[in-house]
């Protein structure tokens, strides 16, 4: 029997404060699967290429105990042209059958987060791509509160709706299989924020995104990260999908009555549900 390999891309850029957390993360999977881990520096100018290859080093050595079936770390440095050129860069190297991406700021589940995505595909051999729960820390790695599971249908990813109307797919806890990715590869070297939104949308025109109430990563908060740019991820998103229909205005309107009117919420997720032919809300 086969087993399952990973190929997990890290874009990084003057990191140095938080990617050996990230790649710590990494490594500390346990299970029966191979784990390629490719990591595209933009050139940084800060420690951070250092302490990229001295975790390669030791690994290499090693030195650094591992807990699946065997890790490679891939590094390379070239110039800085944006984030999603460095993923499909990332990609294009990958062999492995399960792909997904981290920044170089945020962390998996120590332990169980490769081992549950695994589990899943193994146990459900049409599904092409799901989604975990993704919690927040802090800028010091103190957990702010975990993830949320969330429901998400596959006509309304292709409609661009989540993460404009309603709540996001975050991307850090999403895993798809590489015949998934080999689809709709790559993600447009135009696009710097709102490559996360393209993807969802190009993979849900091929298959449902299945969502799992298990914690898999946790996302960094810190002060001026890209992701808190929300004017320009907003621009970034009209031009992926600018044409907004009927159908989206009906969630934008529930999500934030739902949303601001809380003593009102399990009420209007009644009214949600028959609005839109028993669907749920989260």
């Amino acid at each position: 029997m086969t087993t399952t390999k990973f190929s997990i891309v890290t874009p990084v850029y003057n990191m140095e404060k938080y990617v050996e957390e990230t790649i710590q993360s990494v490594l500390s999977q346990r299970g029966n699967f191979d784990i390629e881990y490719i990591i595209i520096d933009g050139e940084s100018t800060d420690l951070t290429e250092e302490i990229i290859l001295n975790i390669k080093e030791n690994l290499e050595k090693g030195l650094t105990p591992i807990y699946c079936n065997s890790i490679n770390i891939k590094y390379s440095s070239q110039p800085k042209r944006g984030m999603y050129t460095a993923i499909n860069n990332g990609f294009q190297q990958a062999t492995g059958d399960i792909y997904a991406w981290i920044g170089a700021d945020d962390v998996y589940r120590p332990n169980t987060a490769f081992s549950t995505i695994a589990n899943w595909f193994a146990s459900h051999r049409d599904s092409k791509w799901v989604k975990g729960m993704c919690g927040l820390i802090d800028v010091n790695g103190d957990k702010i509160r975990d993830g949320i599971h969330k429901i998400f249908y596959q006509d309304w990813i292709v409609q661009g709706i989540y993460g404009r109307e309603t709540y996001f797919i975050e991307q850090e806890s999403v895993f798809w299989k590489a015949e998934l990715w080999q689809k709709v590869a790559p993600i447009p070297s135009n696009l710097r924020l709102a490559g996360d939104y393209w993807l969802s949308i190009q993979f849900a025109k091929h298959a449902p995104l299945d969502s799992i109430p298990m914690q898999v990563v946790y996302f960094r908060i810190r002060p001026g990260q890209i992701s808190s740019n929300n004017q320009q991820y907003k621009d970034e998103q009209k031009s992926i999908y600018p044409h907004r229909s009927l159908l989206a205005l009906k969630v934008r309107i529930f999500s934030i009555l739902i949303n601001r009117v809380s003593f009102l919420k399990p009420l209007w997720k009644k009214i949600y549900s028959m609005v839109f032919k028993n669907r749920r809300y989260q």
